[in-house]
This record gives C-alpha cells, sequence and structure tokens, in this order.
C-alpha cells in the first residue's frame, strides 16, 4: 500500500513538472493549421519532433515523412466523459507550400478525416512565436 501511495505521488509530482528543454517547439519550422485558429501542427522538419498546437501544446510522438506527408502514431489512455479510452490516432501532415493539408486517421471514428481551410506558415523569424511560447498541456 506504502509503494503504490510513493508511485502515485512520484507519478503526480512528474505532472507538475515543467517540460524539458526538447519538448519546446522552438525549433519549428513550420506550422499546419485551421486558418483564422490556433488549431494545428509545430513540427521541426529535420527532426520530425512534432506540437499540436491550440490552447496549450501537446507534444506528439515524433513523425516519419511518408512522400509529402509527416506521419505521427499516437496512441493514448484519454478521459471521454467519465471512461477513460485509448485513444489511437494517425496524423498525416502535408507541409508543402503550395497544398497544405491534414488527415486524422482514426479507426473507431470511421477511419481517415481530411481538415478543411488548412493553412501554412513558415516559422521563420517570429513568425510562430506566439505557438511557440503557450503553454504546455497539462499531462
Amino acid at each position: 500500500m506504502m509503494k503504490r501511495a510513493l508511485l502515485a505521488g512520484a507519478l503526480a509530482a512528474l505532472s507538475l513538472t515543467p517540460a524539458a528543454e526538447a519538448d519546446t517547439p522552438e525549433q519549428a519550422t513550420v506550422w499546419v493549421g485551421l486558418g483564422d485558429s490556433l488549431d494545428g501542427f509545430l513540427i521541426d522538419e529535420e527532426t520530425g519532433n512534432l506540437w499540436m498546437t491550440g490552447p496549450c501544446l501537446k507534444r506528439l510522438p515524433q513523425a516519419e515523412k511518408r512522400g509529402e506527408s509527416w506521419v505521427s502514431i499516437s496512441r493514448e489512455m484519454a478521459s471521454v466523459g467519465r471512461l477513460r479510452t485509448l485513444v489511437d490516432q494517425t496524423f498525416h501532415i502535408d507541409t508543402t507550400a503550395a497544398a497544405p493539408s491534414i488527415g486524422i486517421d482514426n479507426p473507431s471514428r470511421g477511419g481517415l478525416q481530411a481538415l478543411p481551410d488548412v493553412e501554412r506558415v513558415s516559422c521563420t523569424g517570429v513568425a510562430c512565436a506566439g505557438l511557440m511560447s503557450t503553454p504546455v498541456c497539462a499531462s
């Protein structure tokens, strides 16, 4: 019983610890997201490091370049209503300047869904500074 209490305390402390420097998006080269919104993805096209943007920054599993798209597979337990469930999503992010796109494949929700009105912003200078300074999501 004591081990469980110690483990729970350690896990709680980890969730309150600020993100490590490697988990920050300062090296992101591109943001692809929904027009007139903060919702999208910051990606470092050299390393595949990926963050979901919105009200907070969420680190996603490293993306892999496949053809024209960056692909990141995320499987995590999440609260949905009062239940915890496995959320299995594959993000397809095309960063090409001419035709950026975002697709989210979730087998439990009918397969691949393409998001409309996607924009691409090159993160040179201060173009993405506001997104990069967004607080990290709580675990």
